[in-house]
């Protein structure tokens, strides 16, 4: 009897620890699309913004202007370099390089510096991202 009962709670901790697995789920499902309306809030339709020109800020927040750019896309699922942009990205077609040896926020094998891109596209955190 005593066996069953710790079999009892021990299969209860386990029904506990499931549904409170699903609800951080379910969170974490929610504040994705939360993202995606914050995205949509803070720039609007994004499809508006493909093939305007701006700036690139450094993706450390310094608020250093280091790159002119052309918005080549703001759809999440386009790949840049085999990766997709995701939800926080856009892809950039950098045109000219402002600041030398500024990193790239996803540098890849090939390319690890601004100047690497040049007359090409990388991915960039939107929220560094200026139309000013």
């Amino acid at each position: 009897m005593v066996l069953w009962n710790q079999h009892m709670k021990e299969n209860d901790a386990l029904e506990a620890s499931s549904t409170n697995h699903k609800a951080k789920s379910t969170n974490l499902l929610s504040k994705s699309v939360n993202l995606e309306a914050f995205s949509t809030h803070h720039h609007g339709n994004s499809a508006n913004f493909q093939g305007k020109k701006c700036k690139l800020l450094h993706w450390t927040g310094s608020g250093e202007v280091v790159a002119l750019v052309k918005i080549s896309s703001t759809n999440p699922q386009d790949n840049v370099h085999f990766v997709p942009l995701g939800l926080d990205c856009w892809k950039v077609w950098v045109l000219e390089e402002l600041v030398g040896g500024q990193p790239l926020f996803r540098p890849t094998c090939e390319f690890f510096l601004i100047e690497d891109v040049v007359l090409s596209t990388t991915a960039w955190p939107m929220k560094f991202i200026s139309f000013d």
